[in-house]
């Protein structure tokens, strides 16, 4: 019983190994993203900053609530239709939360630590 709970089989040894691999893939490349600090696009330097500020309200959001209760009212099949749907409705909601809940409880802890 518990070998067999245990036991891969070969496509899932390939998929263990590709998540092996993405993980140590990214591992590797945070140092020299964190170390990036002038960009020559403003518009892409903006972009990153907003994401990065609304980034703990779409980890919040973003499979919950978008991908299981607001993507299937659209009904679309499409794929890449789907995808950009996602990320737009996850991006202005992650907005919308960080400026009205996650922003005045970061304004009023600064208040109260100095």
């Amino acid at each position: 019983m518990l070998k067999k709970l245990f036991s891969l089989s070969t496509s899932e040894h390939r998929t263990v190994g590709l998540d092996i691999l993405r993980t140590v893939a990214i591992m590797i490349i945070l140092p020299f993203v964190s170390s990036i600090k002038n960009i020559k696009f403003k518009s892409l330097q903006n972009i990153i900053i907003h994401i990065s500020l609304i980034s703990y309200s779409m980890y919040l959001i973003n499979l919950s609530l978008v991908n299981f209760w607001i993507l299937p009212l659209f009904k679309i099949r499409i794929d890449i239709i789907n995808f950009f749907l996602f990320w737009s409705i996850t991006i202005t909601i992650s907005t919308i939360l960080y400026k009205r809940l996650e922003l005045p409880f970061l304004t009023f802890r600064d208040k109260i630590l100095k």
